[in-house]
């Protein structure tokens, strides 16, 4: 194996995005290997991954169930195959990066190893970044020069350079996750071990997903908010009853606004959403951890308690 770096990527129902990630792929493919994983498409996606694409994937992995993001990025993380390489590069089904920036991230890692994610700015146009990612960047950060790499508690996994050091020390996503929230607490966990997260300025990727302004709290879908519930009895950060209190109070104060809002039906649904929390915070408690195992039988027991 000659090259440094393994793209991965995870694809669902992804076959309008396949010319974007490949596309991105393909000017890359000179620094990096790349494995996909599909988690259960049900149109053409695979059949387009075994065809028009086939050429350019080095290992591709279909699942019978969809695993979220998380659980299928830690089936390659765990791969024999994969652990060889230095860095991975997570690239969304809906993302892509030019050459050039690829290669300014892959300088700066080099210069830098003290940053265990490093990802470019996340455009949605060449004029326009995407909002999700300018709504939690700060307007310094675009004042930098194309030099700087700017140290950030979070950016979205849409476009992140892992240094394969980090999955040695602190595992891989933390399986507990369905969809959606893994990235976070991957970020947190790696700001609490020895590495750092960075925005490199000079290197520009694309994150062409729907700009959809997020809810406001009390418009949140019951989901959601579960899934930020989640994120906090499962935080390394602080103590499990701690966690406990956050997430009592966040859906208080939720359901009070709700209420006040006449808003009966929604508040009882979170209310529910509570509940079934509080009914498995002695299995959450169990992946309240900075570290945890690749071991794909950690994906198995996630299955099973569904």
């Amino acid at each position: 194996m000659n090259k440094e770096v393994l793209t991965i990527i995870v694809t669902y129902n992804g076959s309008k995005w396949l010319p974007t990630c490949m596309g991105g792929y393909a000017g890359i493919r000179e620094w990096s290997d790349l494995a996909v994983v599909d988690n259960a498409s049900t149109d053409d996606t695979v059949e387009l991954l075994k065809g028009a694409y086939g050429e350019l994937i080095d290992h591709l992995i279909t699942e019978k169930d969809n695993l979220g993001f998380g659980r299928a990025h830690n089936l390659v993380f765990s791969a024999p195959w994969a652990k060889p390489y230095r860095y991975y590069f997570l690239l969304n089904q809906d993302a892509s990066i030019e050459p050039a920036g690829f290669r300014r991230l892959l300088e700066v890692a080099h210069r830098n190893p003290q940053f265990g994610i490093l990802s470019p700015m996340h455009h949605h146009t060449a004029e326009k970044l995407d909002f999700r990612f300018e709504r939690y960047v700060s307007g310094s950060l675009r004042r930098q020069p194309d030099s700087a790499v700017v140290s950030v508690n979070f950016v979205n996994a849409a476009l992140w350079l892992i240094d394969r050091r980090v999955i040695d020390q602190i595992g891989g996503f933390n399986a507990v996750f369905p969809h959606y929230g893994e990235d976070a607490n991957f970020a947190e966990r790696v700001r609490l071990s020895s590495f750092k997260i960075g925005i490199v300025r000079g290197a520009i990727g694309y994150h062409l997903r729907k700009q959809t302004p997020s809810a406001s709290n009390i418009g949140r879908t019951p989901y959601t908010q579960m899934i930020i519930g989640i994120s906090k009895l499962v935080s390394p950060s602080s103590s499990f009853s701690r966690n406990i209190f956050t997430v009592l109070k966040l859906y208080a104060v939720l359901i009070g606004k709700l209420l006040l809002h006449g808003r009966m039906k929604q508040a009882m649904k979170h209310l529910g959403g509570l509940m079934t929390l509080l009914k498995r915070a002695g299995y959450y408690k169990g992946f309240q951890r900075r570290c945890l195992p690749l071991e794909t039988q950690l994906v198995e027991k996630i299955l099973a308690g569904r």
